[in-house]
């Protein structure tokens, strides 16, 4: 990706192709835009990364769930 966007609007591509709401599910697409996001701090974007990375079976999610959970996501305390 070059440059960069806001990172509400990084949050917004990142669960459009995480989902595929409006585009195809497009998993790569979505960790970028997502990881952007989470690097801003955005907590449902941190939990995404989580989902994310829970879907593709890499271990790493657990740690994502974790640093949202601690940052107050209901959802993220429930994944873990």
């Amino acid at each position: 990706m070059e440059g960069t966007i806001p990172a509400e609007v990084a949050l917004a591509l990142g669960k459009m192709y995480f989902e595929g709401v409006g585009t195809e599910k497009d998993l790569v697409k979505a960790k970028v835009y997502l990881e952007q996001s989470a690097d801003a701090e955005y907590v449902e974007a941190i939990f995404l990364m989580g989902r994310l990375l829970d879907e593709t079976g890499d271990s790493e999610a657990n740690n994502w769930y974790q640093r949202a959970a601690d940052k107050g996501s209901a959802d993220a305390q429930e994944a873990i």
